[in-house]
């Protein structure tokens, strides 16, 4: 079997930094509150929302490069896509064939709030992979087993 790609990822960095300051013996908004001050006194956060923004316009300028109609068009700006499924999938057993492409993504039915039945859609993030190779990797298997059936 593949290697899955996720296209939903957290850095393991992250998770580690996370937790080490959930233990410590501080209290955690006043630290997070003095870190953020500092990063938007200095300049830092400018440049890490500029950062942001252009790695989310490259990761969108590259799913639209690959979508071939069959992913919903956004704006360019936006974190997630959603891939319109066949009327033969729903969202959760488009999630679970994905899956086995070793790709994760999120049927519409997770987000669906009320009576209303929900889109024939999964959710696709498209900044939370590891690497722009992942992403393509990712868009590439899905378009696979996607014309597949």
């Amino acid at each position: 079997m593949k290697r899955p790609v996720s296209l939903h990822y957290v850095s393991q960095i992250f998770l580690l930094q996370a937790a080490a300051l959930y233990r410590m013996n501080i209290s955690n908004p006043a630290l997070l509150a003095t870190i953020s001050a500092d990063l938007i006194i200095n300049g830092t956060a400018d440049e890490i929302m500029k950062e942001r923004k252009t790695e989310i316009l490259y990761c969108n300028q590259i799913v639209n490069e690959m979508r071939n109609g069959y992913i919903v068009e956004s704006k360019l700006t936006c974190q997630i896509q959603y891939l319109l499924l066949p009327d033969y999938f729903t969202g959760k057993s488009f999630e679970i064939y994905a899956l086995q492409a070793g790709v994760q993504v999120y049927g519409a039915e997770r987000f669906t709030v009320g009576n209303k039945p929900a889109d024939k859609t999964a959710r696709i993030s498209v900044i939370t992979h590891p690497t722009i190779n992942d992403l393509t990797e990712g868009i590439q298997r899905l378009k696979k087993y996607y014309h597949k059936e």
